[in-house]
């Protein structure tokens, strides 16, 4: 639940609140409520005696698909990636005061922030705020998604929030950006990509989001039913891949790899046994020559003998052949000579 804090703290600098909010970012006045009460009205907790509804399959396999990708593009790097993180923080109401709030976007990206994996919520009263929120529409929250709730990241200091309906029934078109500003949010244009299909560019992230008729693939290389929502690098041209996807792709490469080393050996092996067969050919030429003379003197002295010079597997009996050239030894000695 928020709650006023009657004690001011020292925030990060870039989540240091602002001494005064502009008039239009100050929702809870037209809704006719404090800022406590507003920020209630936006946490995911149900209402009392109700149960939370569960994720649908598109839904929870977007945010896996997100998370999994931006992880692994932020690798090494000074950025914590959110999945179903809750954020805390404080925000000034009119009179200065200010009041804790809780949200829990899908997924977040915050630059800059140390990567911890132990965190049960990301405290953004002494952490960066995020830079970038993925809020996947669901039956229960897409109408907070798309109102209040991109209010109250402008206030928190996000700089972009991209909405994505996976089901492709509430909203049209499904994948929409928004600039987040004091003034409030500000719709990004869709690009077009080589591949003929339509995005939205996130300079935050330096990606391009865009829907797919495939299914979003699931962390474990499932695929679950509904839109896919898919992220490309603006440098590199190419959709970012999952864990599991560059697992895949490794081992392809792997398999790739083995086997046009395999090819490679096929083809010295064979070029080895050509090599050896044009020796062999030539080594029995040049005993042919060596002993063709002799050969030829015995076959004009009509002796009758059992020949063999080498040529294939001959053996012929030569006896007066010499005068008729008829033999075909006769005739391979001549031409040797």
């Amino acid at each position: 639940m928020a709650e006023a804090v009657s004690t001011r703290i020292e925030p990060h600098p870039r989540a240091a609140p602002r001494a005064s909010v502009p008039r239009p970012l100050r929702p809870w006045l037209r809704e006719r409520r404090t800022l406590a009460e507003w920020l209630d009205s936006l946490e995911d907790d149900p209402p009392p005696g109700e149960d939370m509804l569960p994720m649908n399959a598109p839904h929870a396999a977007t945010m896996r698909h997100a998370a999994d990708v931006l992880e692994l593009r932020y690798r090494g790097r000074r950025a914590e990636v959110g999945f179903d993180l809750p954020v805390v923080f404080r925000l000034p109401d009119e009179h200065g005061r200010l009041v804790a709030g809780r949200l829990s976007p899908d997924v977040f990206v915050a630059l800059g922030a140390e990567r911890d994996e132990r965190r049960t919520d990301y405290d953004a009263t002494v952490l960066p705020p995020p830079d970038f929120v993925l809020e996947v529409l669901s039956k229960s929250t897409w109408k907070r998604d798309e109102g209040p709730k991109l209010d109250a990241y402008a206030l928190l200091g996000v700089r972009e929030c991209f909405l994505f309906d996976a089901t492709g029934r509430r909203a049209a078109p499904a994948l929409r950006g928004f600039a987040l500003s004091p003034a409030g949010a500000r719709p990004l244009p869709e690009v077009r990509l080589a591949d003929g299909s339509r995005g939205v560019p996130s300079a935050v992230l330096g990606l391009v989001a865009h829907v797919s008729a495939r299914p979003t693939p699931s962390r474990g290389g499932d695929r679950e039913p509904g839109l896919a929502l898919r992220w490309r690098d603006l440098e590199t041209g190419e959709d970012l891949r999952t864990y599991a996807e560059e697992a895949l792709a490794r081992e392809a490469a792997e398999g790739g790899r083995k086997l046009a080393e395999q090819q490679r050996e096929r083809a010295e092996h064979a070029r080895e046994r050509a090599e050896h067969a044009r020796e062999r050919r030539a080594r029995t030429m040049r005993n042919t020559r060596a002993t063709a003379p002799t050969t030829l003197a015995r076959l004009r002295n009509g002796n009758a003998m059992q020949w063999s010079v080498g040529i294939g597997n001959s053996r012929r009996w030569c006896a007066g052949c010499a005068t008729t050239n008829s033999c075909r030894l006769w005739r391979a000695a001549t031409h040797l000579l």
